[in-house]
């Protein structure tokens, strides 16, 4: 598995919008200008050339010869012009922050700017162990960096989200069913890496992002 962080930092110039859009699919072109803001115009424009740079290292090819598809569920998938399969990836993308993770298995990835939610997303997200956990209840003393409740909430979204992208169903309902505070609490470590359902979890805080990985095993 390897993955890839692209901070926009300022925004595209020009120059690199009109360039990187040049290498875009026909879709994603047609697509742009249909963005109200600007930057969310750049993030969806550089989640596909940070996938097709990626490809392109892992397999070689130019990444012009790249070919993006869905599957029943929406989940990308890519495959090289004359039909050869390539490996699995996944993008995401929050305020400028754009990741990519690749992978010979089912991947997915999750980044998001820490916020903090209200009580209700909170119970429509989290089992009862993972509330005590972002509220503070359930942290290790000597664990991760002390980490504000809405640093550990979102930590357990991109977790979550991360797995269901890698299944290929998105986010749906039922997500408190998803337990996973035995592994936030019980970790001392940052990275947090752990294995929960035959899938491996990698996960992390870059600047002002939580950013999780899932990959089958």
């Amino acid at each position: 598995m390897k993955l890839y962080l692209l901070d926009l930092g300022e925004g595209l110039d020009e120059r690199t919008f009109r360039e990187w859009s040049g290498i875009a699919s026909e879709e994603r072109q047609n697509a742009l200008p249909r963005f109200r803001f600007r930057a969310d115009a750049e993030r969806t424009l550089a989640g596909e050339v940070l996938a097709r740079a990626a490809l392109s290292s892992a397999e070689g090819i130019p990444p012009s010869k790249i070919n993006f598809e869905r599957g029943p569920c929406g989940k990308p998938y890519a495959s090289a012009s004359r039909g050869k399969s390539l490996p699995e990836f996944n993008i995401s993308h929050s305020e400028r922050l754009v990741a990519c993770a690749v992978s010979a298995r089912p991947i997915g990835v999750d980044a998001e700017n820490i916020f903090s939610p209200d009580d209700a997303v909170l119970r429509r997200v989290c089992s009862p162990g993972e509330l005590r956990f972002v509220r503070g209840e359930r942290r290790l003393t000597g664990g991760p960096p002390r980490i504000t409740n809405g640093a550990a909430f979102t930590l357990i979204w991109t977790l979550k989200e991360s797995y269901l992208k890698a299944l290929g169903t998105g986010l749906c309902d039922g997500l408190p069913g998803i337990d996973l505070a035995a592994f936030v609490v019980a970790s001392a470590a940052e990275p947090l890496i752990f294995s929960f359902d035959g899938h491996l979890f990698h996960a992390f805080f870059h600047k002002n992002y939580a950013v999780s990985v899932c990959e089958k095993l």
